[in-house]
């Protein structure tokens, strides 16, 4: 499935196996699809019910089952399936109703009363097999041979239950459809996807936090059979885990004990160790990121991330993924992450994680490879992109370079590309006010080095007008956002054929590089047709992006 900028994102929605037809798919303005590890997925879809369907039509009432697909142009896969269970209506005097639908997978079943049940002579797969059944779902679970003499599910729902033990196994869960999947995390995982910075990657938001990781864990029982003390133990090495590679590097190690009662023999004891030390050193790096549309991004997938040099190179862990689509505008994943387990990279950091050099060796290694390359000429590109991910065209921008500046606009995509630039550092500033020749830094003082790829995003604000772009009066419209501040940082003139999303009754204008501190008026002159007149007055950004 392609996933440029540049391809027209698309959906199928079924309510009740039945396609809503093209007049209902027109009223869609948004999808939102949250799938998460561990918990109910979840859809929201936000329309404009101008006829009255959406609010009124039985089919789109709690109960009802819904699928969606997304994707761009033709190329669709299915995300969801689940039920819905809310409506939200916004019902205002001279606006058209908007109505927001929402549901969850089947998953939520499982959350709605609680029980008391024995489990005897049953493996850990055979419960979970026994729970999917009652709720006619098809368990597909990894193979937990872990037998239970005797275990009890004493006032928890189905749902706390799995949780419990997902925990106990360092397993995830999902419902995909009618499928309940239950599996281990497991260690050093091949990639289901790739993502480079600057190129499929659009922001990525890592933070590595050592307070809390261990580089060592023992787990301590007792065998009743034997009368004797168990003890299972792990480091870091055995799993390969590189935060605890580095707080027993830098901090002298740090090492924990468990006691755990359930853990009947040694190799319980041993298991029950690495997952733990697993799920501790995952939490190494977490963070969030943003993506073009991508179905393969689902909660449970592993992706690995490229072009963030030595430190947040690597693989991770989805524990959320979210599809966001607005018909004819743009789809986005966003996803937040944790560690995976094993090496961050192919390179130097391969050798750190298996302890056959410290992280500071690794370091200078790189550093010292970067020196020998002695690249005299390179190659700096920047991608603009406003607050829906939309390729921000024809803006005009001075770029400083080591070779002195350069003024231009930006292409068909969205991109300036300079070839040939003596290496160093660069800076960038656009021309936000029609009328004047002042630029501005999006992020003040930012300097760019050369030889790489950035992706700039521009706040933007969206207007969506109740004007007919059919409407032969409305053709030589002038729509002029600014700012209201002395200095005028902001001035932009729009006309129908800017509208955003031809083929509706609105004109929808996005108007990105405005200051979000700043207060903006929106004039209207008719040309021929009569006097201009502001569509509003000094309203701020926050009153605007809602």
């Amino acid at each position: 499935m392609s996933n440029g900028s540049s391809s027209v994102p698309s959906f199928i929605l079924y309510i009740n196996n039945t396609r809503i037809p093209p007049e209902r798919e027109a009223e869609v303005k948004k999808i939102i699809i949250i799938d998460r590890v561990n918990a109910p997925s979840s859809f929201a879809i936000y329309t404009a019910d101008i006829e009255g369907e959406w609010a009124n039509n039985d089919d789109y009432f709690i109960g009802s089952k819904v699928k969606i697909l997304l994707g761009n142009k033709n190329e669709v896969e299915e995300l969801m399936v689940g039920e819905i269970t809310g409506i939200k209506s916004h019902y205002k005097k001279n606006e058209a109703t908007r109505v927001t639908i929402s549901g969850q997978n089947l998953l939520h079943r499982l959350k709605r009363f609680k029980r008391t049940q024995a489990f005897s002579e049953i493996t850990v797969k055979d419960i979970i097999t026994e729970i999917a059944d009652g709720a006619g779902l098809k368990a597909q679970v990894d193979a937990l041979s872990y037998e239970h003499s005797f275990t009890l599910q004493r006032e928890m729902t189905d749902f706390e239950y799995l949780l419990f033990l997902s925990d106990r196994y360092d397993c995830y869960f999902s419902v995909n459809n009618t499928d309940l999947t239950f599996k281990r995390i497991q260690l050093n995982a091949a990639e289901d996807l790739v993502l480079e910075y600057g190129k499929t990657l659009l922001e990525f938001y890592p933070e590595a936090d050592t307070s809390k990781i261990v580089s060592e864990m023992e787990v301590l029982t007792w065998d009743p059979a034997k009368h004797e003390g168990i003890s299972g133990k792990v480091t870091f090495q055995d799993i390969n885990a590189k935060g605890g590679n580095i707080v027993d590097d830098q901090f002298g190690g740090a090492p924990s004990v468990y006691i755990d009662a359930y853990v009947l023999d040694q190799n319980g004891a041993d298991q029950r160790a690495t997952d733990l030390l697993a799920r501790n050193n995952r939490d190494y790096v977490t963070g969030r990121g943003t993506t073009f549309g991508n179905p393969v991004i689902r909660a449970g997938t592993i992706i690995k991330v490229e072009g963030l040099g030595n430190k947040f190179s690597g693989k991770y862990f989805i524990l959320s993924a979210m599809q966001q689509l607005i018909p004819l505008q743009g789809y986005t994943t966003s996803f937040t992450f944790t560690s995976s387990l094993g090496s961050p990279t192919q390179s130097s950091a391969g050798a750190e994680a298996a302890g056959t050099e410290s992280a500071a060796a690794a370091a200078k290694e790189e550093e010292e490879q970067e020196e020998e390359k002695e690249e005299e000429k390179q190659r700096i590109e920047f991608h603009c992109y406003d607050r829906a991910h939309h390729a921000v065209i024809n803006q005009k921008y001075l770029l400083i370079t080591p070779d002195g500046e350069e003024k231009g606009e930006t292409d068909e995509e969205g991109k300036i590309i300079k070839e040939e630039v003596t290496e160093g550092e660069c800076t960038i500033k656009f021309y936000f006010n029609e009328d004047t020749d002042v630029t501005t830094e999006l992020d003040e003082g930012t300097k760019y080095p050369t030889g790489k790829n950035y992706t700039l995003s521009f706040p933007t604000i969206e207007l969506h007008l109740e004007i007919d772009p059919n409407n032969a009066e409305s053709i030589d419209d002038k729509y002029i956002l600014f700012s209201t501040d002395d200095n005028k940082y902001f001035k932009r003139t729009f006309t129908v054929k800017d509208d955003k999303i031809p083929g509706n009754e609105y004109v929808d204008l996005f108007f990105p590089g405005i200051d979000p501190q700043l207060n903006y008026s929106l004039k209207i002159d008719p040309g021929a047709g009569g006097e201009p007149y502001f569509m509003f007055e000094n309203m701020s950004y926050d009153e605007l992006k809602d």
